[in-house]
Formats: structure tokens, sequence, C-alpha cells
């Protein structure tokens, strides 16, 4: 693949908005997930998801996503992720590494997009021409999509890893928790290190801390963010949040041997999910870092183009020239949007417009019954724990409160769950696997989890009382 394809300049294969209803009732098996989001923020990823990879003839299949009131949900199809995943893993262990060749495309194209992104967070857009500013804009697209593209075949290998393990696990059963530390990354995560960085500042003489603060805020400009946007911390909020970490203690990272004696094949698939679990840390962080720079560009266009804020967030990047153009219909349009809800859809290579309105309905409704509520919920143990509690169900830890001791419910974590995550008794999600953000941090920190329940957004409420059995991967409901 050419790494010049511009998303929001570039033609694009028009998609038909009856062919996403179609496909959504006659496939069966569709991961359904959900995050805080606007559509500013999280076309641009959805869209090098599914077309980015596409364009390396690995593609994702059917993507369908709606987003209402800053979170959005949306539908891939597992039984197309375990395909490629299967075709991905044939190619590794016959010599042939794909993804170790994605991997190092990847890296130069991740050492532009940190230096572009330095010079973006100091430019003064204030002082560019509309011209300039427009291209500026363009060429940042440009160059996020290909830098968020490739390591997104990371999801191919969640529900691959969690069954290839299983199967491991006949072979080895007295070796489970070794296969599993196999495939865990050695290397730290951003978060942790972010962490690791403010611990050392409250080593440091009083006088000097707050000074250190700042530069921290600097260095770290783009953490509490998402889809939805970034969230950045006060100097205050970053003060109360080191306070909290010089009280709890740092938990050793896992040293333990894991020696266990595989054979070839299984070596290489192990290490390959291991370099994919890795890739995915450092494709959060950048988009983290990318949904801190679309906001800069967003309230610039904002102030520059007299469009409120609140509704430039309900515009995607490819429409671009109707911002620009004031289109009085657009904005009634991006008033929609904001009061009811958008939609989109992207099958390989072609991509539908926005829609809100009665086919926005249409595909939600669809979507919403693919989640249906079930009595015995059974997901994936991916850490270890019993214990009992009260259910509380968050879509956007940006906008929900969370009390520490209750049961954390959602549909997959994200970094920004972070803090949530710390502070519950359990940690419970739809989607994931073994090597989904939930279950590491989770691990992490020993807190009981349990992930690809599936149901249990559908048929769990807050207040419900449950039992979680985060060993064998079964949530009971106690009280309503």
């Amino acid at each position: 693949m050419k790494d010049n394809f511009n998303p929001i300049t570039s033609p694009v294969h028009k998609l038909a908005f009856s062919h996403s209803l179609k496909v959504l009732k006659l496939r069966p098996d569709w991961i359904i997930q959900e995050a805080p989001a606007a559509p500013w923020f999280w076309w641009l990823s959805s869209f090098a998801w599914i077309h980015g990879l596409a364009r390396e003839d690995y593609s994702p299949g059917d993507f369908a996503t709606y987003c209402t009131k800053e979170v959005g949900t949306l539908v891939v199809n597992r039984g197309v992720f375990l395909q490629i995943a299967e075709k991905l893993v044939k190619q590794e262990t016959s010599g042939q590494s794909v993804v170790g060749g994605w991997i190092k495309r990847w890296a130069r194209l991740d050492k532009d997009y940190q230096g572009l992104v330095r010079r973006l967070v100091k430019a003064d857009f204030d002082r560019l021409t509309d011209q300039d500013l427009l291209k500026i804009f363009q060429n940042f697209c440009q160059v996020y999509y290909a830098v968020e593209s490739l390591p997104l075949a990371n999801e191919f290998f969640i529900p691959y890893s969690d069954r290839y393990l299983k199967e491991l696990a006949l072979e080895y059963p007295a070796g489970e928790e070794k296969l599993i530390g196999l495939i865990m990354p050695k290397k730290k995560s951003f978060i942790q290190i972010e962490e690791d960085e403010l611990r050392q500042i409250t080593r440091l003489p009083a006088a000097r801390q707050e000074a250190a603060l700042k530069k921290h805020l600097a260095k770290w400009f783009f953490m509490n963010g998402g889809y939805d946007g970034p969230h950045p911390l006060s100097l205050r909020q970053l003060k109360n949040k080191t306070k909290k970490l010089a009280i709890r203690k740092e938990l050793p990272r896992p040293l333990g041997r894991n020696r266990i004696s595989l054979n070839l094949e299984a070596r290489i698939i192990l290490h390959l999910i291991k370099r994919v679990s890795q890739w995915k840390d450092e494709r959060k962080r950048n988009n983290l870092i990318g949904s801190y720079i679309l906001d800069k560009f967003a309230r610039e266009f904002s102030r520059r183009f007299k469009i409120r804020y609140d509704l430039v967030r309900y515009a995607i990047p490819r429409e671009l020239p109707r911002i620009v153009g004031k289109d009085k219909a657009f904005i009634q349009e991006l008033v929609r949007r904001k009061r009811g809800g958008t939609a989109w859809a992207i099958s390989g290579l072609a991509c539908s417009d926005t829609f809100s309105g009665r086919n926005y309905q249409k595909l939600r409704q669809i979507i919403l019954g693919l989640k249906a509520p079930q009595k015995l919920l059974a997901g994936i143990a991916a850490s270890p724990g019993q214990i009992r509690g009260r259910i509380r169900v968050i879509h956007n830890p940006a906008w929900e409160k969370f009390t520490a001791g209750d049961i954390l419910l959602t549909s997959m974590t994200r970094p920004e769950f972070v803090p949530l995550i710390k502070k519950a008794k359990a940690v419970l999600c739809d989607e994931g696997g073994l090597l989904s953000h939930a279950a590491i941090v989770s691990r992490e920190f020993k807190i009981p989890c349990i992930v690809g329940l599936h149901q249990a957004m559908a048929s769990l409420k807050d207040g419900d009382l449950v039992e979680v059995n985060a060993d064998k991967g079964i949530v009971k409901i106690l009280k309503r």
C-alpha cells in the first residue's frame, strides 16, 4: 500500500445504506463495541480501520456505527476477524511475516506522525490563512490515517488469541497461566510510564514539584481523552492524581518464569500475538494524540467559520468543505445529528455518507436488536477473583460518576477508563479477550475481571446485586 491516500480529498467508493441493513440482518456473530465518541474524532479512526486494511487486501469486512449522546456503538464481524487472523498466522508460520513487514513500515510512519504532531501542538492557527489552515489539516488527516491503519490489525487477534490459548491449554493443562504470561507485553504501557514519571516527581523537594508538574502536563498533553475528544487535566487535578499515586504503592510487574516446552509453531504464534498486543498500546497512544490535534482544529474551525463548536463535533473531517462554506442546510443537519444521533457504514473500500433521521433510527434499532438480555452471563475469565457487589454501567467515563467499590460494567475499556478500573471491585465487559485493555489493566491491579460477556449491558442495570466468579468467567444476578 502506498501511504499517500488522503481520507479528506481522495475519491472513495460509495456504499449504499441498504447494503448495511441487509448485511446486519443476514450475517451472524457480530462483535458489538461501545466507546465514548463524537463523529469528528471517531470517523477518521473507523475509516482507517476498515478502508486502510482493505487497501492491504486484508479487509475487516463490514462495519456500521452510530453515535448518540457522546457514545458510539459499532459492529464488526467476528468470523471475518478469525479468518484474517488465521491467514496472517499461516503466513507467519510459513516464514512470510506480513505483520513484521507492517510493523517496520509503521515505525517510519510513526516517526513522521510524531514530528508533525510536535509542530502542530506549538502551531498558532490564528495566524494562518484559510488556505494554509486547510492544507495543514488535510496533511494531518493523511498522516494520521496512515499511522492509525496498520496497527488496527491487532483487532483480528482478539478473538483468535482466546480460541488459540484454549486449544493450547488442553495440550498443556498445567501451564495455562504460563501461556498467558508468554503473550503479555513485557514493555510498560504509556499509562504506566506516565505514572512512573509522576511518582518520580513526588520524590523531588516540595519547592520543585509544581514546576515539574507543569512540564509533565505539557509532555503528556494527550492523556485523558478518547474518541469524544481530549479531557485534559488541570494542574490541580494532576496534583490530586499525584497524591493518590504516592499513597498507593506501585505494583511489581510479574517476573515469574514462563518457561514451558512448546513446539516451534506454537512459539511463533505466541510471539506474533505478543507483538501485536504491544502494537495495540502504541496505537492507542497515537489515537489519543490524534484526538487532541483534531480537537485543536475543530476549535479553530468553529472560531474562524462561525459554527458552534458543539456542532462541529458532529461533523466528520471529510465534510470540511461544508464547514468552510458555512452551508446553512449543513448546519441544520448538524443540529439534527447532535439532537438525535448520526451513523455511517464502511465495507472494504466503500464508505457511506453520514445519515441521521429515519435511516439512522433503522440502523440503530437493528444494532440494538443484536443485544438480547440473558439470564446466564458467561464470558472469559481474564483476572481471577470472586466477589459480590452492585453494578454500575458506564458508557462515557468523562460524564458519568463511579463510586469506589462498585462493579464496573461497560462494553470495552480504553485508557480513559483506568481511573475507574482502579476503584472498581470488579470489571465486566461485553467484548474483549485475554489481551484486551480491560484484561491487561485488571491483571496488573489484581482486580477480578470477566470480558467477552456479549450481552451483559443488555442484561444488567445500575444497582443490580451480582456475584462475580472471575475464576470461571460467570456472573450471577442475586437481586435487582
